[in-house]
């Protein structure tokens, strides 16, 4: 089967199979191809790619001649693709891949798939399993990785993993890692609560984000919310989310916006709700959420327009539950969201709604105000 690359690593490949030798995409590339066999859509993916078969200085020379740049660490970059050459064979080199889902070999001339541990098999079953556990143990981001393609793909990571120590150290955890890891769960997952889930029962949740954690067990109105706890609703609001960017086509800077919105939309509640004459009521709970949201994006270093869009978005979410929109109300509403925009107010409201089991608010009233808004240029 053909793999679809450009034109300038086809050149590559084609000259170092002149030479006798292999050239293989790995990891992330790898396994979207292998994926989209059975049907999956494609993963965001970089190209990494390993070659086998030739020797180093050959390679060099092949890849001089193209034009081709060699890394301090003696990798090389060539028409989009990071290109080691391992010193160790084929078997090793997979299993040193940590999880099996990262362990196929695409091969780049053919198409041919080497699959040493019976990942083809997972993908069917749907599970996430590792390769050695002692290999899986050294890396703090394999655990990272296993939850990230969980949500992605909707597997189920093996028990054996579950079953390993994560009370591993997180001083090493950058903000950076920590916000990409995010990025990528919410913006290309279409259940990012899989992940979000995973992070809780492993206890990463609690050590990682007390904010988000303290949502658990946060009871809310049933006359509203019959889905469960404030965590439960976060979980299908987030995955409500993730359809609305879809449904809207929207951006990446869009997408980000309003899926860190809903992750955060409700994290005043732990602070602000009481029982009032035998019912549940989260009375300001908008507002109370705007300082742990700033906190949660901080720790993954989100500063900025970002951030202040999304903290305005939190402390204003409730303004749409109103049936009546007074131009005037619209306008100041308009100013105190700056920098974003009703339009992101109402996707959120609109997600908010979604992951209500009983929500009785249906997008008319909703649509209503950004069509005043639109009315007013303030959409």
């Amino acid at each position: 089967m053909e793999v679809f690359i450009n034109k300038e690593l086809k050149r590559l490949v084609r000259l170092v199979t002149k030479k006798g030798g292999k050239v293989y995409a790995v990891k992330d590339f790898a396994l979207s191809e292998v994926l989209k066999r059975f049907g999956f859509d494609s993963l965001a993916s970089n190209l990494e790619v390993e070659i086998y078969g030739i020797s180093h200085d050959d390679f060099k020379k092949i890849l001089i001649s193209l034009g081709g740049q060699k890394h301090g660490d003696g990798s090389f970059y060539f028409a989009g693709a990071d290109i080691r050459i391992p010193t160790t064979p084929i078997e090793i080199s997979a299993r040193e891949k940590s999880l099996i889902l990262d362990s196929f070999f695409l091969d780049l001339s053919n198409g041919e798939v080497i699959d040493l541990f019976e990942g083809l098999i997972d993908i069917q079953q749907g599970f996430i399993r590792y390769v050695d556990p002692d290999i899986f143990m050294k890396d703090t981001f394999n655990f990272f990785r296993a939850i990230q393609l969980a949500s992605q793909l909707g597997f189920e990571i093996d028990k054996d993993i579950l079953d390993l120590d994560w009370g591993f150290s997180l001083a090493k955890i950058k903000k950076e890692f920590l916000f990409l890891y995010w990025k990528d769960m919410l913006l290309n997952s279409s259940r990012p609560s899989i992940g979000m889930e995973y992070l809780y029962s492993t206890g990463l949740l609690k050590r990682l984000h007390l904010e988000i954690h303290d949502l658990v067990g946060v009871g809310q109105n049933p006359d509203w919310h019959q889905e469960g706890d404030a965590w439960a609703h976060t979980k299908l609001v987030v995955d409500a989310g993730a359809r609305i960017c879809r449904a809207h086509n929207l951006d990446e800077e869009s997408s980000l916006v309003l899926m860190l919105s809903c992750l955060c939309h409700d994290l005043g509640k732990p602070v602000a709700t009481k029982i009032i004459n035998g019912r549940i009521s989260a009375k300001g709970h908008d507002q109370h959420g705007r300082l742990p949201t700033i906190k949660f994006l901080k720790a993954l270093g989100i500063n900025g327009i970002l951030a202040k869009k999304v903290s305005v978005l939190v402390s204003e979410h409730m303004f749409t539950h109103s049936n009546a929109f007074a131009k005037e109300a619209v306008a100041s509403l308009a100013k105190r969201i700056h920098p974003a925009q009703i339009r992101e107010l109402v996707y959120l409201s609109e997600a908010d709604c979604m992951g209500m089991v009983n929500c009785q608010k249906d997008n008319n009233a909703r649509y209503g105000l950004l069509a005043l808004a639109k009315e007013l240029g303030l959409d």
